[in-house]
Formats: C-alpha cells, structure tokens, sequence
C-alpha cells in the first residue's frame, strides 16, 4: 500500500507478483485497500471511483479472477498517484493526466478529455503541450503502450485482448504504434521476458 501510494509502479506490481493466489472476494478488498491508498495521495475521488467502480463490475461479472488481475490492479492504482512531476503542471494538465490515466481502456480524445474537465479544448491542448513538450495524443499514445507493458508481463492475454484493454480496437495499428514506441512487436516483447 505505501509503494501505491507513492506511485513506485514497479515496487507495488513487483511485490503484488508474490501473493501467489486470491479468489475474487480478496480481490474485492484489495480493491479497496488500494482506492485508499490512492486517495490518501491526494488522487480526486472522480478518478478513484472510475477506477474502482471499474474493477468491482469486473470481479462481480466475472465470478472468478486470473492471477495478474492483482497486478493489473495495483499497476492501474499507481498510475493515478504517480504525482511526482505532475506537481509543476497547471492544475487543469494535472487534471487531465489523472483523467486519461483512470481511462486508458475507454475512448479518449481532445473533446472527451475538455468535456469532461469542463474546460475549452484548444485551451487543454495548448496548454498541455506547452507544460509536458508533448500533445495529448503522444501522451495517451505512450500511456496506453505502458499499460499494454504491464499487461503483457503481468497477464498471459492475447495481444489482441491486450490492445482492447488499454483503448486499441484495432489490434494492427496497436501493433504498429507499440513496436515504433518500444522497438518491438508485443508479442517479441512478451517472448523477451519469458528468456
């Protein structure tokens, strides 16, 4: 809980790797633990309750859970307290990095994004790329593929299921922008951490 609420992504999913089995009432709880965790970080409730809401939908449509759920879980819920240098940003970019990072699986886009803000796109977009040096397109680009990382060392997903997991329902273009970001197809990916 203290790696989470930290935003140490690596420590949390490293360290959730070693609880070996939990069925989907553990889970449940973990779901929880981990929301406040996040929230004693400081993380706005909207954000959390997405995030949360989420993944009890899941546990309770899927009646049974695969061992990287946990992970996946902790990954996601550090991804959103992962505030370190996001302190020097505006509040409305700050807003924004929570929101795409609570909703890497859903569709985002430069309207979505400012609707859901309640502030004027081109406002949030100007201002994102002049605070981060990057457009809001590279970086839900460069999150969703981190996400895809985590999915693809902590799950054992098909690519494809992988791709719809972090936003991508064409499971070609996810295939190309992962290999132009890492320099790998997924699947050469998952196949390097296996060696």
């Amino acid at each position: 809980m203290a790696a989470v609420a930290k935003g140490q992504r690596e420590k949390a999913v490293k360290l959730a790797g070693l609880v070996s089995s939990v069925d989907s009432g553990e889970l449940s709880v973990w779901n929880v633990l981990l929301r406040k965790a996040a929230e004693k970080r400081g993380v706005p409730l909207v954000a959390l309750e997405r995030v949360f809401s989420g993944y009890a939908a899941q546990l309770q449509k899927a009646g049974f859970c695969n061992s990287g759920l946990l992970q996946e879980m902790v990954g996601t819920y550090c991804r959103l307290t992962r505030r370190g240098d996001q302190q020097r940003y505006a509040p409305p970019v700050r807003s924004a990095i929570l929101y795409i990072d609570a909703n890497l699986g859903n569709p985002l886009s430069l309207k979505v994004i400012a609707q859901a803000l309640n502030i004027s796109g081109s406002y949030l977009s100007g201002l994102f790329r002049k605070e981060t040096g990057q457009t809001l397109t590279q970086y839900i680009h460069k999150q969703r593929i981190l996400h895809a990382m985590e999915l693809l060392e902590t799950t054992t997903m098909q690519v494809q299921t992988v791709a719809q997991h972090c936003g991508f329902f064409d499971v070609h273009y996810f295939s190309k922008l992962f290999r132009r970001i890492t320099g790998v197809s997924p699947s050469a990916y998952r196949n390097s951490l296996r060696q």
